[in-house]
């Protein structure tokens, strides 16, 4: 066997191997766009559950279930979910009238990770969401301080209506855990006014500030489980 052969046949198998270990673009001769995209993917299924509070002259206590679209270590992630909330007006005189009701309402946003650290983000969001409103009751009290003299409710789902809203949040996320403050803001009061102040079995005035309220604060805590 020439030296030539040998030679040739040592360069084809290193080749051989150069080759096969070159398979894996991502590490070899790394792509940051594909990369990028590789991770957003691997960090997709981001479901959560958790509580919430919020009120103003309502007080709302609520369930809520969120999807996380990507990393809290990158810049930008979708999110969606929905509430579930109770909403119930503070009064605090003696004699009044009041309307609760239930809500549910899908959101969809957009969340900024403008501070991102290795043990978790502080981050800012906006919300768009569809309040859909159901179980509407009007609840009428008279005291004195010592008992309830009268309590009456009765049950009429016009009394409120769907409307869209928004929300604008500031919180902290981390691997498993995600809380945080909002605001919110809805495009239509939830109380249908109108039909209140024509219908005469129902006293507008007695509610107050409560059958105008659109902004309310509220706060949130969610736990992060995989599918």
């Amino acid at each position: 066997m020439s030296w030539k052969s040998i030679i040739f046949a040592i360069l084809l198998f290193l080749a051989t191997i150069c080759a096969h270990a070159q398979t894996d673009d991502l590490l070899w001769n790394p792509n940051p766009i594909k990369k990028k995209l590789q991770f957003t993917l691997d960090n997709s299924y981001n479901f959560g559950f958790g509580i919430e509070a919020e009120g103003f002259y309502n007080y709302s206590p609520g369930l809520l279930l969120m999807w996380r679209g990507g990393s809290h270590r990158q810049l930008l992630n979708l999110t969606a979910g929905a509430e579930l909330l109770y909403q119930n007006p503070v009064r605090t005189n003696r004699r009044y009238h009041t309307i609760s009701f239930g809500q549910f309402a899908p959101y969809a946003g957009l969340r900024i990770n403008f501070f991102r650290h290795p043990s978790g983000s502080l981050y800012a969001e906006g919300d768009v969401s569809y309040n859909l409103n159901f179980e509407a009751k009007y609840h009428t009290h008279f005291s004195t301080q010592s008992q309830i003299i009268k309590k009456d409710t009765s049950r009429d789902s016009v009394l409120v209506r769907n409307h869209w809203g928004s929300a604008f949040k500031v919180g902290f996320v981390a691997e498993s855990i995600d809380f945080g403050l909002y605001a919110k803001y809805d495009f239509k009061p939830s109380l249908n006014q109108k039909f209140i102040y024509e219908e005469p079995v129902y006293d507008y005035y007695s509610m107050g500030p409560a059958i105008n309220e659109r902004w309310c604060l509220g706060l949130y805590c969610i736990i992060y489980f995989r599918l």
